[in-house]
């Protein structure tokens, strides 16, 4: 099927167009949108804003045909050539005047003729556009991320991530073995698993995360109270125009991790992950001391934990905004805004930025 497919703004110059014409290969599994192919300049491209042409389908006689119009324009072209110089051997026995014009009329022609060499337009064939369908489409199943454990635990890179995962949850002490009781409640969990990419498109990482079945929990049993607050929009703005307004520095940091650094008040048990069962002890269970992602009181257990430390150093939280805290100095003044587990953080002194985030540092494993 053939579509018009938008090219994104760093892909063409300032005056080329903003669509060509492609075929349609099927849906991205990786990326929101449809996958193009541009046979004319052979490259792929992946991208939802597209227009569909339904009346058009493309085949492989379609393609061998343009092939073949293309070569007849040559040839006509040659003839033309042809067909001139003879005529003008015809012209050169009418006389010496006539010889004269058409000699002017020819220089005339020769000056406004380009002297760009031009390359003859090569068109791919039918074979090799299959050849390099089939190689995008193993390109995509290598990024593609598995959909249960029997399928990561086939692949060595999905393995690695499930691996890395569980050293973090064994080395933050996420949980204790514990014998099963007769009766107790216990949650289940599953792996999640995620290709991260970087701006440009390329790999990231492979990254596998061990999720609680937290919809199976019980109110007043192993959980409570679940409302976190999120800094609002209007607070980030006024942040951010304040930086910038008094020209102060504006710095990112984010929290590896960051559900594992709450502590549960609840009794929380949890069977053990799929694959990494204790080989002494399969039948025990997870006895949860730290919030794991997928509990349903894992955001407030977190926001509560960083909250609690930032009044221990001497922040003061917000009344207007429950995620905003700030640090008054005799001359100067810091302010850190929460959203979930980013911080943006702001100061009219960057020695006391550089201060707080080493405590921070030392409190919390943080990414700058």
């Amino acid at each position: 099927m053939c579509l018009l497919c938008s090219l994104p703004g760093q892909v063409r110059q300032k005056l080329d167009e903003k669509s060509i014409k492609c075929i349609f290969l099927g849906i991205d599994p990786i990326k929101n949108g449809y996958r193009c192919f541009d046979a004319n300049n052979e490259k792929f491209y992946v991208s939802r804003s597209v227009k569909f042409d339904e009346m058009r389908n493309w085949k492989k006689m379609e393609f061998d045909e343009e092939i073949y119009l293309t070569s007849g324009v040559h040839q006509n072209e040659e003839e033309k050539k042809e067909n001139n110089g003879t005529e003008q051997e015809k012209q050169e026995e009418k006389g010496k005047q006539h010889e004269s014009d058409i000699n002017h009329e020819t220089s005339t022609l020769e000056l406004r003729r380009s002297t760009r060499i031009r390359k003859p337009t090569e068109r791919l064939t039918y074979e090799s556009f299959i050849a390099q369908h089939y190689l995008f489409m193993a390109k995509v199943n290598e990024y593609t991320e598995p959909t249960d454990f029997e399928d990561a635990s086939q692949k060595p890179k999905w393995k690695n991530a499930m691996k890395e995962e569980i050293d973090a949850l064994q080395k933050n002490d996420t949980w204790e073995l514990v014998p099963k009781m007769t009766g107790q409640k216990v949650i289940g969990c599953k792996w999640v698993y995620k290709t991260k990419f970087n701006s440009d498109g390329t790999l990231n990482r492979c990254k596998a995360r061990l999720v609680a079945k937290g919809y199976s929990q019980t109110y007043g049993i192993d959980y409570d109270e679940t409302f976190s607050p999120v800094a609002k929009m209007a607070s980030i703005r006024v942040v951010i125009s304040l930086a910038s307004s008094l020209n102060w520095t504006l710095h990112q940091m984010d929290v590896n991790n960051a559900f594992l650094n709450g502590f549960l008040k609840e009794e929380v048990f949890m069977e053990q992950p799929e694959g990494f069962k204790d080989s002494a002890n399969p039948e025990f269970v997870c006895k949860l001391k730290r919030g794991l992602y997928g509990l349903k009181q894992a955001p407030r257990t977190w926001f509560e934990r960083l909250a609690n430390y930032l009044k221990i150093v001497g922040f003061k939280q917000s009344l207007a905004d429950a995620s905003v805290f700030i640090m008054n100095g005799k001359n100067d003044i810091i302010i850190i805004v929460l959203y979930v587990d980013d911080l943006i953080i702001t100061s009219s002194n960057d020695g006391l930025i550089y201060e707080t985030k080493m405590k921070l540092s030392a409190q919390f494993e943080m990414k700058d």
